[in-house]
């Protein structure tokens, strides 16, 4: 057993994985009888009332909307740069009852505007609580395919960007996602994941990847999840760090998952095979951005990821060569189609509304809704 792992803590993983499994069965239970059409519309009305009183909901009429039809006929599509000036500029950042009930407690800080400058995506407590339940769908898909996994017997590797976050007024933050996630993580929760505070703070990326590497090269790592250019860097590293263990089964024998996504993964996906040699790591997909978690793979690399329409965001998609168009048509899970090239549109439980985020999708299937991304805007996932 590594040496940073004590008995105890190990045997506290195991009880997690055992409850981590009961849970599993019952919610691949609970998603194998889901009509997502029908959980996708409760979900708009519900984020719809929810809303309705704040200024967002009254210059929409809120109040009289009823289904999609009359939602998608009172909001028109917007980007972030449309609801930055007419919403989120004037009052930033004190944000109340603007968008969302209530006052923003973080923004995500991302990039990709049309002005080149950074974006501050208000984040609600909501949208962390919707977030935190796509990653247990992730653990929950890879009990699916691995029911004997002792997964948080050892640590849980979050490969992202610095948790700092900057106070921009009493009470509101702003940062990188995976700080603002390190943030409200429960306590008993954060035993299971790596890195330590110490070293998840670090901005400088190369120092942080030295840091990374020589406190994990002993760790009992079962996961790891990031973006594969990140890890790929990384693994690199961390494969020359200790000459007379040169493969990564040597120094992570235990390494049952690597969680992956932020970006297409099929350039990446020979070195992965090459570096997970020996190891039993399963390879996941997970679609995920500064704006919310929407989708985790059910099976394998390719043969796309299941989207989650159950946790507080409402999708819409717009033909790709139409969403520059007025008044194009607005699709949903009641009406989508396999193999046509999607914009994706967002409804948020964090007051993003009818909001185009950048991406390119395409259904694999509709029943259910399973998607590749077919692009993506310029952000990096740091889950």
């Amino acid at each position: 057993m590594p040496k940073t792992h004590t008995a105890a803590g190990t045997l506290l993983g195991r009880i997690a994985s055992r409850i981590g499994r009961v849970r599993a069965r019952r919610r691949l239970a609970e998603l194998a009888q889901e009509d997502a059409a029908a959980v996708q519309q409760q979900t708009l009305l519900s984020l719809v009332r929810k809303a309705a009183k704040t200024k967002f909901g009254r210059d929409h009429d809120f109040a009289s909307i009823t289904d999609v039809a009359s939602y998608q006929a009172r909001v028109p599509l917007r980007r972030y740069d449309d609801l930055w000036r007419d919403y989120w500029q004037t009052g930033f950042p004190k944000l109340t009852d603007v968008t969302w009930p209530g006052t923003y407690p973080y923004f995500a800080m991302s990039s990709g505007t049309t002005t080149g400058l950074n974006k501050y995506i208000p984040t609600s407590h909501e949208l962390i609580a919707t977030n935190s339940q796509t990653v247990r769908d992730m653990f929950v898909q890879h009990y699916a395919n691995r029911g004997a996994s002792n997964i948080f017997a050892g640590k849980v590797f979050m490969l992202g960007g610095s948790t700092a976050l900057t106070l921009e007024a009493p009470g509101i933050q702003s940062g990188d996602m995976s700080g603002i996630e390190a943030n409200e993580m429960p306590w008993l929760a954060r035993r299971f994941f790596f890195p330590p505070p110490e070293l998840a703070l670090i901005a400088d990326y190369d120092e942080k990847i030295d840091k990374l590497v020589r406190a994990s090269a002993n760790m009992d790592i079962r996961a790891i999840i990031g973006p594969p250019n990140w890890m790929l860097v990384f693994f690199d590293r961390l494969l020359k760090h200790d000459s007379a263990r040169p493969a990564l089964a040597d120094l992570w024998p235990n390494l049952k998952l690597v969680l992956h996504g932020g970006m297409n993964f099929t350039p990446y996906r020979v070195r992965f095979q090459s570096i997970l040699a020996g190891t039993q790591a399963e390879t996941r997909e997970i679609y995920a951005a500064s704006e919310g978690f929407f989708a985790v793979a059910d099976r394998g690399d390719g043969e796309g990821m299941r989207l989650l329409v159950d946790h507080g965001i409402f999708y819409e998609f717009v033909l790709v060569d139409d969403l520059d168009k007025p008044n194009p048509r607005r699709f949903w899970l009641g009406t989508v189609e396999p193999g046509v090239e999607y914009a994706m549109i967002l409804t948020s439980c964090s007051g993003a509304w009818a909001y185009v985020i950048g991406d390119t999708v395409r259904f694999v299937d509709t029943k259910p809704p399973r998607l590749l991304v077919t692009g993506r805007t310029a952000y990096v996932l740091t889950a």
